[in-house]
């Protein structure tokens, strides 16, 4: 805030003032000619408050003179699997892993709905991405019908992305493809009023931090 200091008025009609003028000049003395004293007029105008790092009345709750930052990518613990490493964000924590398995549960919830599920199953070079997403809709228990969303790739691997309901409160996200001749297939489950931007930006921090082993 800015302070405004108040600035010292010529006193009288036709009478010299008892002290400095306010810009230390000396005393302010009436013309004898009648014309209006020499020196300051009057105080200034206040001026509107700066905020700091902005223009006046700028938006700036950070106080910096910089956009607030968004929400910090999401950390975790790297976990590896038999072909694979991925970072599981510490929102989850391990039920089960083995061999190129890994099943994860959201920390502090009761029951197992909303989870990570990797798994990666030896195909062979002669396997498709088409023919395992079929496969994919055929074994998945959605109750409702799945949207194939735009294919991804995870790691260099093109990957199939589909997302479906499993019952009237839970919802799933899942991947799947062939890398380095084994099935892979990631699946998470959410429930359906867990934040959407959330749940986004979590999907992205695992799927963008897979790594297969050649």
């Amino acid at each position: 805030m800015l302070t405004l200091t108040a600035l010292l008025a010529a006193c009288g009609d036709d009478e010299p003032s008892d002290g400095p003028s306010a810009d230390g000049s000396g005393p302010t003395t009436a013309s004898s000619d009648g014309t209006e004293p020499t020196g300051p007029t009057g105080p200034t105008e206040p001026t509107e408050p700066t905020e700091p790092g902005g223009s006046s009345g700028a938006s700036d709750p950070t106080g910096t003179g910089e956009p607030p930052e968004t929400d910090p990518p999401a950390e975790g613990t790297t976990v590896e699997l038999d072909d694979l490493s991925f970072v599981l964000p510490d929102l989850y924590e391990v039920n089960s892993q083995s061999g190129g398995t890994l099943v994860a549960g959201r920390k502090g919830v009761a029951t197992p709905s909303e989870k990570v599920l990797i798994a990666t199953t030896f195909v062979g070079s002669t396997a498709t991405l088409e023919s395992f997403y079929r496969q994919h809709l055929r074994v998945a228990a959605y109750t409702g019908k799945p949207s194939r969303l735009p294919d991804v790739e995870i790691d260099g691997v093109p990957m199939y992305h589909v997302e479906g309901p499993l019952g009237s409160l839970i919802h799933q996200q899942a991947f799947g493809g062939v890398a380095n001749e084994n099935y892979f297939s990631l699946e998470l489950v959410f429930a359906d009023d867990f934040p959407a931007e959330r749940e986004q930006a979590l999907v992205e921090a695992i799927i963008g931090s897979v790594e297969f082993t050649p």
